[in-house]
């Protein structure tokens, strides 16, 4: 400053020589910026006015050989210093040079959550962190976790990403799905309510062989030529006495049961006859072009009878050829048949995959077998397991046909079925066939007292299965109801002088008695079971059940007239056998199921 006001006062003009210190304010290294954090490598040069004689470098607190281009490459902090003289001789004067390379992408961890119901802890590494710059996402919505550690998400199943990118530039991005436990008390409880919905099933019987006319000669009783088509009935199927190995029966049959809201039709298996006419003649009618974009689909109802032991009351399952026979049955629906992958195979799919199948006579299993009380464990357990590991399906959905096993005439005796065997059996629900065989209705019984007697038998089903513990599968009640029933073929003097004898019969009325029995045994006993997980200090309640709230409603049945149950059209209708009426009973099907 003197030296300053000496040139002003003096007049004379001064110059002076700053440049050595110039050169010390202007950058002493070329290609890398002070503080900056590189994602590759840096290579680097001295400035012009850096003289390696007279300025000596040191990296990282080390001497540093420097060479007239240098390449930093490692991840890591550098600190270049300079010391020595410039160009006048005068100590440097250089701030160190500071700078790091980071091409390694930040770590994202979602850790394990701290406690029930708290969102799992998020943490992520890098040596440059930029903390605004990472983002959460929480089922696809931005997420910012608050101060409390233990944030409360709801239970259940959840999808967190998180991206994020350092200084550098170094991105990385983490998915992953992450279930939630309840952050609360929770108990479990099971019960039955009401179905949503109702599907129609249909029974269906393809062995019908053809005749011209009824009798037969020489006494035979066989097919359609039962006495029930004797000469003195004077009843003749509308269709006539037809062939159920005929696709354009078969195309009619199950084309009328769709225009009239039948959804399920299910088929019997077990009869050489009906075996052969299934897969000829049933299921390629399913792909006919008037039934294949319809709703309508088909199940099995496996007849475990006259498939397994034909003749025989009870069917041993202590024997290799019997259970052998059954898994073996079972095996070819998922690959060989393969009838479960037919894209018109009814399945349940709310809790995964299932192909239902239907179990007739499944008294004749559970009666007895006490020789080997895991036989039947032991075979069902094969097919649950085949249904998954052949026929990759989640399981199956099992409708066990045992409630008529010894119902006797009091109607307060509970229906009848053993409840380890029906958790043996792995069944998903239970259902009644014949409902005349829950017990006679005395001579003069109405539709209501037959309809009455089933819903009871029901109700007491309900109970039992309620009372299972709670290691049991859920269990659904699947109605079956009957549209007539008559059993007086079984009888030979029926042709004879005793043709007003009273066997085990019942008629439909009118249609009327048909929406009674539809509404009362049917519609109204359709329980669906399911779990109920309460959670109080949540205030949530969940239920879940095995069919999105439907119910299968079974009739029996289209065509089973060698037991004069029916609903085709007949040519004639009498009092005594008022069988056919038209397309009324499907309509009203239709109209309660629906």
């Amino acid at each position: 400053m003197r030296l300053l006001r000496f040139c002003l006062l003096t007049g004379f003009i001064c110059f002076f020589n700053n440049s050595a210190r110039a050169q010390e304010n202007s950058p002493p290294l070329v290609g890398v910026e002070p503080g900056m954090v590189y994602k590759h490598a840096v290579t680097v040069q001295l400035a012009d006015w850096i003289v390696l004689g007279n300025v000596d470098v040191s990296l990282n607190g080390q001497p540093y050989n420097w060479q007239s281009s240098n390449t930093f490459d490692a991840d890591g902090d550098y600190v270049i210093e300079f010391s020595g003289l410039d160009s006048e001789g005068n100590p440097l004067s250089i701030q160190p040079i500071y700078f790091n390379i980071d091409k390694t992408p930040p770590s994202i961890n979602i850790n394990d959550a701290s406690s029930p119901g708290a969102m799992p802890s998020i943490t992520v590494v890098d040596s440059n962190l930029n903390n605004q710059s990472t983002e959460i996402f929480l089922d696809g919505q931005s997420y910012v976790p608050s101060e409390d550690a233990n944030d409360i998400i709801v239970p259940g199943e959840h999808t967190i990403d998180v991206d994020t990118v350092d200084t550098a530039g170094n991105t990385e991005s983490v998915s992953d799905v992450v279930n939630i436990s309840p952050s609360c008390t929770t108990s479990t409880t099971r019960d039955h309510t009401h179905a949503g919905s109702y599907l129609s099933a249909v029974h269906y019987f393809p062995w019908h062989r053809p005749s011209a006319e009824c009798p037969l000669p020489n006494g035979q009783n066989s097919g359609w030529c039962t006495c029930v088509w004797g000469p003195k009935s004077g009843l003749r199927p509308a269709r006539g006495f037809y062939d159920s190995a005929n696709l354009s029966v078969t195309v009619s049959q199950i084309s009328q049961m769709a225009d009239y809201g039948t959804d399920i039709v299910s088929i019997e298996w077990g009869d050489p006859a009906a075996i052969s006419n299934f897969l000829n003649y049933v299921v390629p009618a399913f792909s006919n072009s008037s039934i294949a974009q319809r709703n309508v689909k088909f199940i099995l109802m496996y007849d475990t009878n006259i498939r397994l032991a034909p003749g025989v009351t009870t069917i041993d399952f202590t024997l290799d050829s019997i259970r052998n026979k059954f898994t073996s049955d079972f095996a070819s629906f998922n690959t060989g048949a393969n009838y479960f992958n037919n894209p018109k195979y009814f399945k349940f799919t709310t809790s995964g995959v299932r192909p239902v199948v239907y179990l007739y006579v499944t008294r004749s299993i559970i009666q007895n077998n006490a020789a080997c009380s895991t036989c039947i464990k032991t075979a069902f357990d094969q097919i649950h397991n085949d249904a998954v590991n052949i026929g990759h399906f989640s399981d199956l959905y099992l409708v066990g046909d045992h409630t008529y096993n010894n119902f006797t005439n009091d109607p307060n005796n509970p229906a009848a079925f053993d409840t380890n065997k029906l958790k043996d059996m792995g069944l998903s629900a239970v259902t009644s066939f014949a409902p005349v065989d829950q017990g006679v209705i005395p001579s003069g019984g109405t539709v209501n007292q037959w309809a009455d007697k089933l819903a009871l038998s029901y109700q007491k089903t309900i109970a039992k299965i309620d009372n299972l513990d709670t290691s049991t599968r859920l269990v659904d009640l699947m109605p079956g109801i009957f549209v007539q029933y008559n059993d007086e073929w079984t009888n030979t003097a029926f042709c004879g002088p005793r043709l007003n004898d009273v066997h085990v019969h019942y008629h439909l009325r009118n249609v009327s008695d048909w929406q009674y029995m539809l509404t009362t045994a049917g519609k109204n006993q359709a329980f669906l079971a399911e779990q109920i997980t309460v959670m109080p200090q949540c205030n949530e309640r969940i239920r879940t059940n095995n069919t999105d709230g439907r119910a299968i409603v079974f009739t029996y049945s289209y065509n089973e007239w060698y037991e004069g149950s029916g609903m085709e059209e007949l040519t004639v209708r009498t009092n005594r056998y008022p069988y056919g009426f038209g397309t009324d009973i499907l309509s009203m099907m239709n109209q309660v199921l629906h």
